[in-house]
């Protein structure tokens, strides 16, 4: 129910940017965060499937479709990245720093998604059918909070360094929002 309700929201705030005729005329900056909203739609819709086939015990798709939700997450991940770093472009390091923390986190995922069906590092389904979350899940969930408090970090770095009121302003935001997502993962 968490994830229709997210996927609804997401298209009603974004309907602009999700439904635009051409993307062509976009900045690089909405050009990216298009790419963002359309992974969050990935992930939402991923999470709306888990939720159906855990329902009806459908355990070969289940497991498809967790997959599926990790990589959907781990790109939502990299894409926040790349949108912070085009939102404040502030600092090259700082920003290279968070993009390659994000490719990163994408890059263990997937070699733990790969490995998994032949030994379970990142999950598995017990004998009864119940989700079992195994220890590489647990690496890749502190990655993602460290990735948002660095996030978070770097924009209050910035917004206290910044020039200009609106410039502090995008970047408080940024830290506000980072340390959203780090406190409700």
């Amino acid at each position: 129910m968490v994830g229709v309700c997210a996927l609804v929201v997401c298209l009603i705030i974004n309907k602009n940017l999700i439904f635009i005729k051409s993307a062509k005329n976009l900045s690089l900056y909405y050009k990216s965060y298009r790419l963002y909203i359309f992974a969050n739609i990935l992930f939402f819709a991923s999470d709306i499937l888990w939720g159906l086939l855990d329902q009806f015990h459908i355990m070969n798709l289940l497991y498809a479709a967790t997959i599926l939700y990790f990589i959907a997450q781990s790109i939502c991940i990299f894409l926040w990245t790349i949108c912070v770093s085009l939102y404040i472009n502030n600092n090259k390091i700082l920003n290279t720093i968070l993009i390659v923390g994000g490719l990163i986190i994408v890059a263990f995922l997937i070699v733990s998604l790969i490995i998994n069906p032949f030994h379970p590092i990142i999950f598995k389904f017990d004998d009864d059918n119940n989700y079992i979350t195994l220890f590489s899940r647990y690496i890749v969930l502190i990655a993602q909070e460290v990735m948002f408090f660095a996030t978070m970090l770097v924009a209050f770095i910035i917004a206290h360094k910044a020039k200009s009121k609106r410039e502090k302003n995008r970047c408080i935001l940024v830290a506000i929002f980072s340390l959203f997502m780090a406190l409700t993962m």
